[in-house]
């Protein structure tokens, strides 16, 4: 294979081929191609860039401490599609999004992140 360019970084190994560009990353006993385009999409398909949270309206909850985490410690427990995530009285809160999902948010995140508002959509203060 004649590779005009390759670059590590940890697992993941970069290179360009033929005007197009590759990503292997090393997954235990095996390689995972994960990428083959110009370098210029991968430029442009890895660059951050700004977005603005839409004004959705959700439902919020305090936690209701039923169960306790592996640790010992008074929790909720709440199964997610990533798995069982746990919410802790005053420090999180849960949140119904969009989809009807339930999970914790740290009371901190949730205050940055929105508006409490009243039935009719009036901020709440």
């Amino acid at each position: 294979m004649n590779i005009t360019r390759l670059q590590a970084e940890g697992k993941w190994f970069y290179f360009e081929r033929g005007g197009n560009f590759f990503s292997l990353a090393i997954m235990g006993r095996g390689i995972c191609i994960s990428w083959k385009g110009s370098m210029e999409r991968w430029l442009e398909m890895t660059k951050w860039r700004k977005a603005r949270k839409k004004p959705v309206v959700i439902e919020y909850r305090d936690v209701i401490a039923t169960t306790t985490d592996p640790r010992g410690r008074m929790a909720e427990k709440i199964l997610t599609r990533e798995g069982a995530l746990y919410g802790y009285p005053d420090v999180d809160v849960i949140i119904k999004g969009v989809e009807g999902e339930l999970y914790p948010c740290k009371k901190d995140i949730f205050e940055k992140t929105y508006e409490k508002i009243d039935a009719e959509g009036n901020p709440r203060r």
